[in-house]
């Protein structure tokens, strides 16, 4: 799954911050994300950079915003994708 994102600027405590990445997560717990599958999820702005390096998804370090729906490739798998190297 490919997400473009622009740096938006949000401030729902008054202070102004750019957000830059986006957390995304099946709606439903225990959701299989499998090639082909159509599912909902829940996407949250990432406002705290820390989450980045960490190994673990600390929720405190996100804002929940929207509900969407994906819609996952049948084709080769996103990591695939990263490591495929073209001869």
């Amino acid at each position: 799954m490919y997400i473009v994102i622009k740096s938006v600027d949000h401030a729902p405590d008054g202070v102004a911050r750019a957000i830059t990445h986006l957390a995304v997560a099946a709606r439903w717990e225990g959701t299989s994300i499998q090639p082909g599958a159509t599912l909902p999820l829940n996407i949250a702005y990432v406002t705290n950079d820390a989450i980045l390096s960490s190994e673990a998804l600390n929720l405190d370090h996100t804002e929940y915003v929207a509900i969407g729906m994906a819609r996952i490739s049948k084709s080769l798998s996103f990591l695939d994708r990263l490591r495929f190297k073209p001869s």
